[in-house]
């Protein structure tokens, strides 16, 4: 008798084998289908959010690993249309990473990254981002900002968020460190 395979499952088992190497040479913390920017620990999700220099390139990697495209160093050799999509999929987790940092601060909620696994969100960041209502974190009440965030909905709230950001990893880096 056949086994019957869920066709999504497999999908995603096949994209995680694909990204697994580059993450375990980077990370300690376990990825696995369900694993979610939640089940991080700070200093992986620390490193993830800072994207500067090398680190930038460890997230372009682990997003092209996952899509089956080689190592980060494969990049400028893409097809045009394919470094649009790992481009793409790169500044979509970045604010998914992100925003995590500042859920942990009690910060913000209601993001695609509470919601979908790791995995999920890079394979299916296009419709996931066109799908995903909010576009954007909601700030919490007990934030500082939070007057300013509902005086500037629906247009501005988005940058209210976004200005947040430098504070939200600098004080998880401080929580890191210590």
């Amino acid at each position: 008798m056949s086994k019957v395979v869920d066709i999504k499952t497999y999908y995603l088992s096949r994209a995680l084998q694909l990204g697994l190497p580059a993450w375990q040479a980077k990370f300690k913390d376990p990825l696995r289908l369900e694993t979610r920017l939640a089940d991080l620990s700070d200093q992986t999700l620390l490193t993830l959010a800072q994207l500067q220099g090398d680190k930038a390139l460890l997230l372009q990697g682990l997003i092209m690993g996952f899509l089956g495209l080689g190592p980060a160093a494969k990049f400028h050799f893409l097809e045009g249309r394919i470094k649009l999509e790992v481009l793409d999929a790169f500044f979509f987790m970045a604010d998914q990473i992100r925003w995590e940092c500042m859920r942990r601060l009690g910060w913000v909620h209601d993001f695609a990254g509470e919601t979908f696994p790791l995995v999920e969100l890079i394979l299916n960041h296009r419709t996931i981002k066109q799908d995903f209502k909010p576009r954007y974190p909601q700030l919490d009440e007990s934030h500082p900002e939070y007057n300013q965030f509902v005086q500037r909905r629906p247009l501005e709230a988005e940058v209210v968020v976004r200005r947040l950001i430098p504070s939200a990893i600098a004080l998880l880096e401080r929580k890191v460190s210590r």
